[in-house]
């Protein structure tokens, strides 16, 4: 019995598929990696320190985009180009923020080195009936 369910022409077809998707999506992200390490040095041009920042956004953007068109493509969803935009963007604008900050704190910290000027301050909140 196990036999006749493992000839069966329908079964054959899932694992040859899961087989498939598995090689497309690996495809898909060393297509990213490969894409993020040719974009991320023209974006750091200027200093190769936030190398490794600019490179996660760009590998991360383009795995999810690419893998997103994948998945989408072969389980036949009807708006792939909808579900790919939003998982983009969904893992795009967290991951831009986080390197606009990691980037401010470090010019931050770089503009005021060795110029013998004092850092602002931080800012500190003062309790109600406090006087500021």
């Amino acid at each position: 019995m196990t036999t006749a369910l493992m000839e069966h022409p329908s079964h054959e077809g899932t694992v040859s598929k899961q087989k498939h998707t598995w090689r497309w999506l690996a495809g898909d992200i060393a297509a990213a990696a490969v894409s993020a390490t040719l974009v991320a040095p023209t974006v750091t041009i200027i200093d190769s320190k936030p190398f490794g920042m600019v490179w996660a956004l760009y590998a991360a953007t383009y795995a999810v985009a690419n893998g997103s068109e994948t998945l989408g493509n072969e389980f036949q969803i009807a708006a792939v180009g909808t579900v790919t935009f939003v998982s983009t963007m969904m893992v795009n604008v967290p991951m831009g923020v986080w390197k606009d900050v990691r980037f401010a704190q470090w010019c931050h910290s770089a503009a005021f080195a060795g110029t013998g000027l004092l850092q602002p301050a931080a800012r500190v909140d003062v309790g109600e009936g406090h006087a500021a």
